[in-house]
């Protein structure tokens, strides 16, 4: 018997609306719909359903069918990985590992041989939102991921799968690895690095004017605010040298939120940095 390869996979836990929707080339299935046998899993949906959500909670997913197929399990599964690095780092969700359909080839009408994706448990603090802006967010940058050859594929995932594990880092872990990220991925042709030079470019890049000089303005102004007692304003060095282990305990409600405020929003510029750079070479 000859088949054709599909796969899915669900991402878990979401804030969505989203009960049954279509969006290029992928069509996505809350829980219910599954369990309803409304999905391409048909009577096995609430089977698999029952199996997987007894490992973790999947009152709040997302189950998500593209129609292409693929020559083989291993094409199938390596475009499901392209999904996983992408939500991982945009949203900060889990997402399961690839699941099977193999539909017969000679005839349509026969139901496929369906396998269970692999899942973990996931317990995070936050459930992103995941509307259809967020999926098809997803699936162009998916789509212009798995076009390109080889090389340029595998260098663009590397780096969004550090930003996925920047994401997942404990917190100031994670923002001295974002402000190292951006000092050197950024760099341009400059021989030596400067986190200041490397911000500019970024910002250029990605931001206009005004949002480009509002960053600015918060950064130094946080910097300058948190670090006055070393007489330091830079982020970045108050991360680096350690310096917020002790400069903390004077840190006040507003403080804090600012500080986390500045990352995050430097954080989903560097994202966009990078879906730019993803476009240019699609375009390229």
């Amino acid at each position: 018997m000859e088949f054709k390869v599909r796969t899915y996979w669900i991402v878990y836990p979401v804030k969505t609306s989203i009960k049954h929707a279509y969006e290029s080339g992928l069509t996505a299935y809350d829980s219910q719909q599954v369990i309803a046998g409304s999905s391409p899993l048909g009577d096995l949906g609430e089977l698999f359903y029952q199996m997987l959500h007894m490992r973790t909670s999947l009152y709040e997913a997302l189950w998500m069918f593209p129609e292409r197929h693929f020559e083989t399990q291993g094409h199938a599964e390596a475009y499901c990985k392209i999904h996983q690095l992408i939500i991982r780092a945009l949203y900060g969700c889990a997402v399961s590992g690839p699941g099977v359909l193999l539909e017969d080839a000679n005839d349509p009408c026969r139901a496929p041989i369906r396998q269970t994706p692999g899942i973990r448990v996931q317990s995070p603090s936050k459930r992103p939102a995941f509307e259809l802006p967020e999926l098809s967010r997803v699936m162009r940058l998916a789509d212009r991921l798995a076009a390109m050859d080889a090389a340029d594929r595998d260098r663009f995932l590397s780096v969004i799968d550090y930003l996925g594990d920047i994401r997942e880092s404990p917190v100031f872990v994670g923002q001295l690895a974002l402000w190292s990220f951006v000092e050197h991925y950024w760099r341009g042709e400059d021989t030596k690095t400067s986190d200041d030079r490397s911000l500019s470019h970024l910002l250029s890049l990605v931001c206009d004017t005004a949002e480009r000089r509002e960053f600015n303005i918060k950064v130094r102004q946080i910097g300058g605010k948190l670090g006055s007692p070393c007489s330091e304003n830079k982020l970045r060095n108050i991360l680096a040298h350690g310096k917020h282990l002790t400069l903390q305990a004077n840190w006040d409600n507003d403080d804090w939120t600012s500080f986390y405020a500045i990352h995050d929003q430097l954080f989903q510029i560097a994202i966009r940095g990078v879906e730019a750079q993803i476009t240019q070479n699609d375009a390229s």
